[in-house]
């Protein structure tokens, strides 16, 4: 007989119940690392989706926004045309306008309906105005209601940061 270290006895035989029981127990431990690495591999899977779902809705926001720009841009770009023909036509309708005017019936319409005529030579006085003749006053500064006014406002604006009125 053999000593196990402790001066108990071992056995000269292995009971054939004891080699099940540690396979037993060896299956039971493969079998948990097994459901554990299902459970990791079913925990990264997840993780991914999860970090694909994000990437989805950010590339989703992303193309809706440069979307809404080339339509807000298309929506400009057809204004700006709009524009530009309306003022096209409003030059040409001036330019029209500008030909119907007969000038000498005209000058004969304020003459008959209005009693208007040309001023003579003698009524007309032509002025000649230099620039020295006239004056431009520029407002005084008062300086230290200025300083004042700026010390004052700074105050505010401090006891404002601090929120005190």
């Amino acid at each position: 007989m053999r000593t196990n270290g402790n001066l108990a006895l071992q056995p000269a035989y292995k009971p054939q119940y004891q080699p099940k029981q540690a396979d037993l127990r060896r299956k039971a431990e493969v079998m948990r690392a097994e459901k554990s690495r299902v459970k990791a591999k079913n925990v990264n899977v997840a993780v991914a989706i999860f970090y694909m779902a994000i990437i989805f809705a950010v590339a989703f926001c992303l193309v809706s926004r440069e979307v809404s720009l080339y339509e807000k841009s298309s929506q400009i770009n057809r204004l700006e045309n709009r524009l530009e023909q309306a003022q096209s036509e409003t030059k040409q309708a001036q330019i029209a306008a500008e030909r119907v005017i007969d000038l000498n019936k005209l000058e004969e319409a304020a003459a008959t309906k209005f009693a208007m005529s040309r001023p003579e030579r003698t009524q007309t006085v032509y002025i000649n105005i230099q620039k020295s003749d006239y004056v431009e006053k520029a407002a005084q500064r008062n300086v230290s209601v200025e300083l004042a006014q700026n010390i004052q406002g700074s105050i505010k604006n401090l006891f404002g940061i601090f929120g005190v009125n």
